[in-house]
């Protein structure tokens, strides 16, 4: 009878514990260089501290997570996209021109979302955007960033 007892408190225990399980899901951003120019990013991002991209060249340099109970999709993604951008970043054109965004006054080209486009789904559960720098974001810098001296 005791034996009886002790299995049907297990049981009752096994019932009442929740057996939620959560799903980590990822948002990447991916910054390429469509430019003929040398570029540096520099971010406040441990992972991505100093990121070079060669002219026609891509690298990630911004990373997002997020716990999910199994059933997200890509509207989760769009909403973790500004996340997953750096919220400073300096970007660094030929080692001779500087610009720099932070989350109160932020490059317009690089802190709205509009900007970046859908990459895809690249695995379960990981979704990647990108940002395409074009000369015209370099004609940005050199007109409002700050120029670099040589040493």
């Amino acid at each position: 009878m005791r034996i009886c007892q002790l299995l049907f408190a297990m049981l009752i225990m096994a019932l009442l514990t929740s057996c939620d399980v959560d799903y980590r899901y990822s948002v990447g951003v991916r910054y390429t260089n469509d430019t003929e120019h040398h570029i540096v990013l520099m971010t406040d991002n441990k992972y991505y501290e100093h990121v070079e991209i060669l002219p026609g060249k891509s690298n990630l340099c911004g990373f997002f997570d997020g716990y999910h109970g199994g059933n997200v999709d890509k509207s989760d993604a769009e909403s973790m996209l500004l996340h997953a951008i750096p919220i400073t970043i300096t970007v660094v054109w030929d080692g001779e021109y500087s610009i720099t965004g932070n989350d109160r006054e932020f490059m317009e080209y690089l802190g709205d979302m509009k900007n970046y486009t859908y990459l895809g789904e690249k695995r379960k559960w990981y979704w990647e955007y990108g940002y395409t720098f074009t000369e015209a974001d370099y004609e940005y810098a050199k007109e409002n960033g700050t120029r670099i001296e040589k040493e």
